[in-house]
């Protein structure tokens, strides 16, 4: 996740709609772990750490259904066909570290890891509602994205 990699990419259009939703969301957490290339860390960021919790409960559970959906835009692996070790250590160590938070969270707003009751699914209803950003992208040429990246 270099910075020349992230140009043109469906990271920074995750990156994008962060900002526009709150530039602070975009936050040191989530800088150092795209600056050390820690892809594992910045999907953690992305998924479970920017939905403020002080935030109405309708509210925020509509933001954890688009950090859902930004999270899986953005990808927990470079290219989920071949993952590297060092990328699957990251992936469990994020997954060690931070256990307790994607439980709850998930418990909330997902799937329940350690149930079959779906509970408050904000995933399926995300899966419902949207096609997904990559899926209405698939229409614009790589001739445009360029032309749109260098306009001034």
């Amino acid at each position: 996740m270099d910075d020349a990699a992230l140009i043109n990419s469906k990271e920074i259009i995750v990156l994008a709609s962060l900002g526009w939703n709150n530039a602070d969301l975009i936050g040191p957490s989530l800088r150092e772990a795209i600056r050390q290339g820690n892809r594992a860390e910045a999907w953690f960021e992305i998924r479970y750490r920017s939905n403020d919790p002080d935030q109405a409960a309708k509210i925020r559970s509509g933001i954890a259904k688009r950090r859902f959906m930004e999270s899986q835009v953005f990808g927990l692996y470079d290219n989920p066909q071949e993952v590297s070790a060092a990328e699957a250590k990251n992936i469990f160590r994020m997954l060690q570290n931070h256990r307790q938070k994607i439980m709850e969270y998930e418990t909330a707003f997902g799937h329940a890891p350690d149930t079959d009751d779906p509970g408050n699914d904000r995933i399926a209803a995300a899966n419902h509602d949207y096609t997904t950003i990559i899926d209405l992208a698939q229409n614009v040429s790589e001739q445009e994205v360029s032309d749109l990246t260098t306009m001034s």
